[in-house]
């Protein structure tokens, strides 16, 4: 049973992370961005999703929900950077439907 759990968790953070990627590849000319929609993955499972996008110079923000037959899953990513000094900073907070949360955070700085 955790082994189908952890396996339908890579699924829709796989799913989540196809939906934002499309969402930045694509140009968008306002600083805010709301997308919703549906989906289906290679393993036969599906849902919905709504995602707002915001963006200021020096970082941007997606926060997004998708709605499975297991309940609700929620994405927050805040990207920053500073092109003067060559950092950025990424939080990520992942919530699944039973509320079980994992956070993460990553900072690159430049080569000395």
């Amino acid at each position: 049973m955790e082994l189908n759990m952890k396996k339908n968790v890579r699924i829709i953070v796989n799913g989540l992370l196809a939906a934002a990627l499309i969402a930045a590849c694509t140009s968008a000319s306002a600083e805010e961005r709301h997308r919703s929609g549906s989906f289906e993955t290679s393993g036969g499972r599906d849902g919905t999703f709504q995602q707002d996008i915001k963006r200021t110079p020096g970082s941007k923000e997606r926060d997004t929900t998708a709605q499975t037959a297991n309940g609700a899953w929620n994405r927050k990513v805040q990207d920053n950077w500073n092109r003067q000094t060559g950092t950025a900073n990424r939080n990520v907070v992942t919530t699944a439907p039973r509320r079980s949360s994992r956070a993460r955070r990553v900072t690159a700085i430049p080569w000395m």
